[in-house]
C-alpha cells in the first residue's frame, strides 16, 4: 500500500480545490500536515461512514462546506481531519436512553403493559422506602432526634463514611435524571413512539430524581443510625437492592420473564433509541471545555461531588454533635439512686498507713473520722444523680472514657461544690473494667490499682447510659468483694398530653399522680394533693404531727415547704420541723427545741438543728437558714448527728410506717451494730392533726 502525503485543500473560488496554503486565520495545530496511510477500500469506507454520520447527526453544518469536504475528500483520497473532529463531537452529543423503567415509562403508550409495569415497579420501590424511612423515624422512648445513637465505637464511624461514598456511587439516579439539562428534546422520535412526547420525558426524569433522592435519604438514615458495622451494612445493602429496582425490573422485562412480548419488544427497541444533548448548555459550558463530551462528564462529576459533600458534611455535623455529648441531651438526666447499707473502713487506713502514698492522701478530716472508727457507709450516698454537662454547649461531659458520668446532687439538686475532704459520689464507665462504677473521688482499695478505683461495680456491659444498667449483680467493696444490688430509677418526666393523651389523663413519669412541670420545672413531676415525692410515689397525708418518744413531753412537727406547696424532700422524702406556735411566718422561735424528722441513709432520724441553723436579730431561728441547711445537706460529711435514729424501712407511706417500729438514740445504734433490742430501744408514737389518707 503506497504511502501518499496530503496537504489539506482549499476552494480557491473557481470551482476548482488546490492545495495552496489556506487563508491564515486557523490556529497553528490546524496549518499542520497531516499524513496518513489510505487505500481505495479505506476511502470509500471513510467516506460512507462520513455520510452516514451526517444523516444522523445531532451537529448541524453549512451543506456547502459540507459538500466541499466530501469533494475534496473524494479527490484526495483523504479524510479530512475536520470531518473526524466533527464525528467525535456529533457522537458525544449523542445520549442513550437510561436501561430503566423510567426509560420505559417515557416510550410506552398509555395504558399500555409497559406503561403500568414501569408504574408498578416504581410504586413497589417508593412504598417500600417510605415504610423504611417511617420505621426508621418512628418515636421510641427517649431516643435521640433521628434515633441518632448518642456514640459510636471508631469502627462504626469509619464504616460510616465508607457506606455515604457507595451510597452516592451506586444510586445513580439522581445523576441520571439531572441529565434532562443537557439532553435536547427530538421531536423526532414521535415518529416511532408518539406517546414520547415532551412532557412524558420531563416526568420520567422527575420520577427518577424522586426515586433516587428518596433512596440517598432512606441510606442516610440508615447509616446515621447504625450502632453496628454488620448490622450497617445488611440495612444497607436492602436500601440500596431496592433503590436499584428499576434496573432490575427493566432486566427482567429484557430476558422475557414477564410474560409479556410487548413489553420485551420495547426494552429492545429502547437500546436504538438517543437523544442530542441541549445546545444551549453547550453555550453556558462553553468556556469550560471545548468538548462536549468533556462538558457533559464535567457536569455528572459536578452533580456527583455536591451530593457526596452535602452528605458527608452531614455525616460529619452528626459526628461532632456525638462528641460533643448533644445527643445525650434526649436521655434521662436525673436518677434516684439507692446504694446499699455496706461498709468500708477507708479512714481507718489513713490513721494506720504512715506513708506517703499517692493513693492515701487523705485530709484531716478523715483522719479525724479514722481515730472515730467512722466508716463510709454507701447509704449516706444514696439520692439524686444528675448527668454533668458542659457549661458552654449544654451537651454531656464525655470526659470519662467518652461516656456521660452522673454527680451526686443536693437535696435542691445542684451540685456539691468541689471539695476535697467532701466529696460527692459519681456513678461513670470504666473501660479498664468493661462496666459502670461507682466512684468518691481520694477513696481507693489500693496501691496502683487499674481499675478506676470503683467501690460498687456493675455487671460487663456496653451501656452508654444507666438507663440500661441493671439493678441485680453488682459487686461492692467492703475490704473485700461482695455482691450486692443497686436501686436506679429514673426521675425525668416527659408530658404525654402533648402526645394526644386525654387532659385528665396524669403523666407516667410521675405515676399517675401529678404533672410534668414546665419552664424552671421542667423534667420534674408537680404532685397531686396528698402525693409527694420525686415520682409522686409518697403519700404525704400529714403535714402537722405530734410525736411522743422515751417519755418526753409531746412534740408537734410541721412539713417544711421550700416554697408554696412544694415540700423540702430529702433521699426523696418530706421533712419535718418542730412547729413554732409563736413565731413569725418566716422564722422558728428559739425558746424551744428545734429539731427536724426526716429520712437519713435507709432510715428516719430525729436531728437536733440549733447548733447548725442560724438566728435573727431578734433571736428567732431563721426558716432561710433551716432551709439552706437541707438545700446543702450530705449524710456522709454532715458534723452533726442525729439523736435518734429508727429501724430500716423502705415502706412508701410517710406517717403509718413511722408507728409501731423500733427507735433508739445514736450512739447505742453505733455501738451495737446497728441491733435493735427491748433493752436498747424503744417505740414513738405519732398523731396526725388532720384525718387524711392517700388514695392508693
Amino acid at each position: 500500500m503506497d504511502q501518499v502525503e496530503v496537504r489539506p485543500t482549499v476552494d480557491d473560488g473557481s470551482g476548482s480545490l488546490s492545495n495552496s496554503p489556506p487563508p491564515d486565520h486557523t490556529d497553528d495545530k490546524n496549518k499542520s500536515d497531516i499524513s496518513v496511510s489510505v487505500d481505495d477500500n479505506t476511502a470509500t469506507s471513510h467516506l460512507e461512514k462520513g455520510l452516514s454520520t451526517r444523516q444522523n447527526s445531532c451537529v448541524s453544518k453549512d451543506e456547502d462546506n459540507v459538500k466541499d469536504m466530501f469533494e475534496g475528500a473524494l479527490e484526495e483520497v483523504h479524510e479530512d481531519k475536520a470531518l473526524v473532529e466533527d464525528r467525535e463531537i456529533d457522537n458525544a452529543a449523542k445520549f442513550e436512553l437510561q436501561n430503566d423503567i423510567f426509560s420505559m415509562f417515557f416510550l410506552a403508550p398509555y395504558g399500555s403493559a409497559s406503561f403500568f409495569y414501569s408504574m408498578i415497579v416504581f410504586a413497589v420501590q417508593i412504598i417500600i422506602l417510605i415504610l423504611a424511612l417511617i420505621n426508621k423515624l418512628k418515636p421510641d422512648g427517649d431516643e435521640s432526634i433521628f434515633k441518632i445513637p448518642a456514640r459510636n465505637d471508631p469502627e462504626v464511624t469509619l464504616s460510616q463514611f465508607l457506606a455515604i461514598f457507595i451510597a452516592v456511587v451506586v444510586s445513580t439516579d439522581v445523576v441520571d435524571s439531572l441529565e434532562v439539562f443537557l439532553i435536547k428534546y427530538d421531536e423526532t422520535i414521535l415518529h416511532d413512539y408518539p406517546d414520547a412526547t415532551w412532557t412524558k420525558w420531563i416526568l420520567s426524569n422527575i420520577l427518577r430524581f424522586i426515586e433516587g433522592i428518596l433512596g440517598i435519604v432512606v441510606a442516610m438514615v440508615f447509616i446515621v443510625q447504625a450502632t453496628d458495622v454488620l448490622d450497617l451494612f445488611l440495612d444497607f445493602t436492602a436500601v440500596l437492592f431496592v433503590s436499584d429496582l428499576d434496573n432490575v425490573a427493566y432486566y427482567i422485562a429484557n430476558k422475557g420473564y414477564t410474560g409479556a412480548e410487548s413489553v420485551q419488544s420495547l426494552t429492545e427497541s429502547m437500546l436504538d433509541v438517543t437523544m442530542c444533548q441541549n445546545e444551549r448548555f453547550d453555550d453556558i459550558m462553553g468556556e469550560m471545555t471545548r468538548k462536549k463530551q468533556r462538558r457533559r462528564m464535567l457536569y455528572k462529576r459536578t452533580v456527583f461531588y455536591v451530593i457526596l459533600l452535602i452528605l458527608l458534611v452531614g455525616m460529619i455535623g452528626v459526628y461532632a454533635l456525638q462528641k460533643n455529648g448533644f445527643f445525650y441531651k434526649t436521655k434521662c438526666q436525673r436518677f434516684q439512686i439507692n446504694l446499699p447499707a455496706e461498709e468500708y473502713a477507708f479512714f481507718e487506713k489513713c490513721i494506720k498507713n504512715k506513708s506517703d502514698d499517692e493513693w492515701m492522701q487523705c485530709s484531716d478530716s478523715w483522719k479525724a473520722k479514722g481515730e472515730q472508727g467512722s466508716p463510709i457507709n454507701f447509704s449516706q450516698f444514696s439520692g439524686v444523680y444528675k448527668m454533668k454537662t458542659k457549661v458552654n454547649s449544654g451537651g454531656a461531659d464525655l470526659s470519662h472514657d467518652g461516656r456521660p458520668h452522673y454527680e451526686q446532687v443536693s437535696p435542691s439538686e445542684d451540685f456539691y461544690p468541689d471539695n476535697r475532704d467532701k466529696p460527692s459520689g459519681i456513678f461513670r464507665y470504666c473501660k479498664n473494667e468493661n462496666a459502670w462504677v461507682f466512684t468518691i473521688e481520694g477513696v481507693s482499695k489500693g496501691a496502683n490499682a487499674n481499675d478506676c478505683s470503683w467501690l460498687l461495680k456493675s455487671p460487663e456491659t456496653e451501656a452508654d447510659t444507666m438507663d440500661d444498667l441493671p439493678e441485680e449483680d453488682w459487686k461492692v467493696w467492703t475490704g473485700a468483694i461482695d455482691e450486692s444490688a443497686v436501686d436506679i430509677t429514673c426521675l425525668d418526666c416527659k408530658d404525654t398530653k402533648s402526645n394526644g393523651a386525654p387532659d385528665q389523663a396524669k403523666d407516667s413519669g410521675c405515676n399517675f399522680r401529678g404533672e410534668c412541670g414546665e419552664g424552671d420545672d421542667l423534667g420534674t413531676c408537680l404532685c397531686d394533693s396528698g402525693f409527694t415525692g420525686l415520682t409522686c410515689s409518697r403519700c404525704s397525708d400529714c403535714l402537722i404531727q405530734d410525736l411522743e418518744y422515751d417519755n418526753e413531753a409531746k412534740r408537734t412537727f410541721k412539713r417544711l415547704d421550700r416554697s408554696e406547696n412544694k415540700p423540702m424532700l430529702v433521699n426523696d422524702r418530706q421533712v419535718h420541723v418542730s412547729n413554732n406556735e409563736t413565731g413569725t411566718s418566716k422564722n422558728w422561735v428559739s425558746d424551744k427545741p428545734l429539731q427536724s424528722f426526716f429520712y437519713w441513709n435507709d432510715r428516719y432520724v430525729l436531728w437536733d438543728l440549733e447548733d447548725v441553723v442560724n438566728k435573727t436579730d431578734n433571736g428567732d431561728y431563721s426558716l432561710d437558714s433551716i432551709l439552706d441547711f437541707f438545700n446543702s445537706f450530705h449524710a456522709a460529711w454532715e458534723e452533726t448527728e442525729p439523736f435518734l435514729v429508727r429501724e430500716v424501712s423502705m415502706d412508701r407511706w410517710e406517717t403509718q410506717e413511722k408507728a409501731g417500729l423500733l427507735w433508739t438514740d445514736y450512739d447505742s445504734f453505733k455501738t451495737q451494730s446497728r441491733v435493735f433490742t427491748a433493752a436498747n430501744s424503744f417505740k414513738l408514737t405519732s398523731k396526725c392533726h388532720e384525718d387524711r389518707t392517700c388514695p392508693f
